[in-house]
Formats: structure tokens, sequence, C-alpha cells
């Protein structure tokens, strides 16, 4: 308790550094300043007793953490009794930023594939679930259908258990499919406006751009929300002493987003937008990414630029280069502009040490006759 309370109070001493470095930083040098001193703070932590940093859902982490991550752990190397354990889902190895860039900055960095449950305690989970594990052909239903996954095992025979019908043959998405829009049928048009809304978003929206989002009065927010939470198809999250939502889990957003028409999409991902924009919030790249989706080029590129600008200003160029790359994409840059796009992208490309795309698009600007 006393190694905590002197580790908290390290903390606050260097949190200005790491939030103005995150801010307006001009040099990388700074930000590795900051980790470095979490870092040895970490490690004074460890000396007096092993530690373990725990670190969940890392495929929908970005490039940038990921590198502050491996620059964390190379300042921990050393340090006795030390473990990080970091998941993610399989599905989402070859895609994600941050998990292409520990994969090449950690090598040898252990690989543990995390297998469904074993019949044993499948079959206790179900029995658990159920409460009358003596009917074992609807236990036995749910162990066929969900094939050892925890999440389906769990919401499977709790649909079923209200349901009273064995779950049918399908595929896993399938099944969790008619599990979730069986749960949707019992909705409220404005709450399920609210789950639309957290669906499509790509992250977890604060409570107030959710209800402008979704279009929702003040004295039903809380009605809906306790009926997708009593579903389990909307979680809260709290930090700093403000509420964010997101779907109870991402087979949820999946499963409701397969639902949605490509008619349905566009006016959700402009009301997401807008939302943002009424809110405090500072989200212009999330902001470009849903008019992106909108189909509102012109108000994409310009929020795909400035948000380029914000990143690059942060050192956060992996940010900034997928910012230009959608800014180019809203095929809204004049000739002139797409040149300085191709400029501060070879730019941010060589600060992120992707060496050899900076220099094939330095090349391709150099053959430019100017």
């Amino acid at each position: 308790e006393t190694q905590l309370k002197i580790a908290r109070e390290q903390i606050d001493v260097i949190r200005p550094g790491i939030e103005r470095s995150e801010r307006d930083a001009t040099s990388k040098e700074e930000r590795q300043a900051a980790l470095a001193a979490l870092a040895r703070i970490l490690a004074r932590l460890a000396a007096s007793g092993p530690l373990c940093l725990a670190i969940d859902d890392l495929h929908w982490a970005d490039e940038e953490t990921g590198s502050a991550l491996v620059s964390l752990l190379e300042g921990l190397r050393g340090a006795p009794g030390v473990l990080c354990v970091g998941t993610f889902r399989d599905d989402h190895a070859d895609t994600s930023p941050c998990l292409r860039a520990l994969r090449r900055a950690l090598p040898s960095a252990t690989l543990h594939a995390i297998g469904p449950f074993g019949p044993e305690d499948a079959r206790a989970l179900v029995a658990g679930v159920l409460a009358d594990d003596g009917e074992r052909g609807r236990v036995e239903a749910v162990l066929d259908a969900a094939r050892g996954n925890p999440y389906l095992l769990h919401e499977l025979a709790s649909h079923l258990r209200q349901a009273s019908t064995p779950p049918p043959s399908a595929s896993a998405d399938a099944l969790v499919d008619r599990v979730v829009m069986a749960r949707v049928g019992r909705l409220s048009p404005s709450a399920r406006r609210m789950l639309e809304v957290l669906t499509l978003a790509e992250i977890p929206l604060p409570t107030d751009v959710v209800i402008h989002a979704a279009q929702i009065a003040d004295k039903d927010y809380l009605g809906d929300l306790t009926t997708l939470r009593a579903n389990r198809l909307v979680t809260p999250r709290l930090s700093e002493g403000k509420e964010s939502l997101e779907p109870y889990h991402g087979r949820v957003r999946e499963a409701y987003a397969r639902s949605l028409s490509d008619a349905e999409r566009p006016p959700l991902h402009r009301a997401i937008a807008r939302a943002f924009e009424r809110s405090e919030a500072d989200a212009r790249e999330v902001i470009a990414r849903h008019y992106f989706a909108a189909g509102e080029m012109a108000l994409a590129y310009e929020h795909a630029r400035a948000a380029a600008t914000d990143a690059r200003q942060s050192l956060a160029f992996g940010r900034c280069i997928t910012m230009l790359e959608l800014a180019d994409r809203t095929g809204h840059a004049s000739g002139e502009e797409r040149l300085e796009i191709e400029s501060e992208r070879a730019d941010a490309l060589a600060n992120a040490g992707r060496g050899p795309e900076a220099a094939a698009v330095f090349l391709s600007l150099a053959a430019l006759d100017l």
C-alpha cells in the first residue's frame, strides 16, 4: 500500500509532462522521457514484489499506443518480477495497427492461444445459467451450438432459458445474430436508435453524443439505457468521472451491424459526426471518418486535414498518415492540395520509422515536373 501511494504521487508529478507531450510535443525525446519516467515508477513497484501489467483488447488500440507500450517495456527491461500480459482477438491480428507495431518491435514475445472451454467447464457454465442441469437435452444443444466459445455458451443458454426452445444448428455468427435480434425486437424505437448509433461508432461514445445522435429525449434516456443493459446489449464505461457507452460485446456490435442496410448507415454516420461537433470532445479524426462514411466528402476532407495536423503536432505519425490518406480518398483535394498531402505523408512515414514507404513517396514527388 505504501508503494502504491508513492507511485501515485510520482505519477501525479509526471502527469503534466505526459499530457503536454500528447498535446503539443515538439520532439520524440519529450515523449520518450515521460515514458521512461513511468517505467522507473513501475520498476520501483516491481522491486517490492511481482508486478503484472494486464492490458485487454489490444486489437482496438492504434499504432502510437503500440509504440508507447514498446518504449515502456524497453524501459522495464531487466526489472525483476515484471510480467506484461495483453489480450487480443485473433481475427484482428493482421489488421490492428497496434498489434503490427508490437510484432515488429517484439518478435520474441510469447503468444498463447486461448482455446475454447473444455467439455466439463462448458457444461458447468451452461448448467449454471439454465439452472436445470437435469435436462441434458437442453444443455447438450447449447454445447453443440457454441463449440466451447464462452460468450456463445452464456448468451445461447440465457436465450434458451427465456425462449424454451433448443438452438438451431447454424454457424456461430448466425446464432449470435438470432440472439441479438431477438433482444432488439423487444426494444423501444428510441432504445433501438441508441444501439444503432453505438453499433456504427468506432469508439465508446460520451452520453451527450449518444443522446444527440439518436435524438433521444432526456426523460427517455435512463429507461432506454436500463433496458439495453438488462438485455446485455450495451455497457457503460466510467473514465475520469465521465460516462461513455459501447456495445456489450464485439459480437453484439458485429451482429447488429449485419442487420443494418446500406441505406440506413449514412444517416447514422452523419448524425454521429454532427453530435460530436456539438460536443466538447476533441474528436476531429472520428468526425472525419463518420462524415466519410456518410458520403459528406467536403466535410470529411476538412476534418481529416485538421486531424492530420493535430496528430502530427502530437507526434502521432501513424494517425497522421491515416488521416492524410482519408483526406486524399475523399477526392475533394485540388491538384496542389494533393501534392501537399503527399509531401506531408512522406514526412510522416519517415518520422514513423517507415523508411522504404517514405522513400517511395519522396521519389514519386521528385519525379513530378513541378
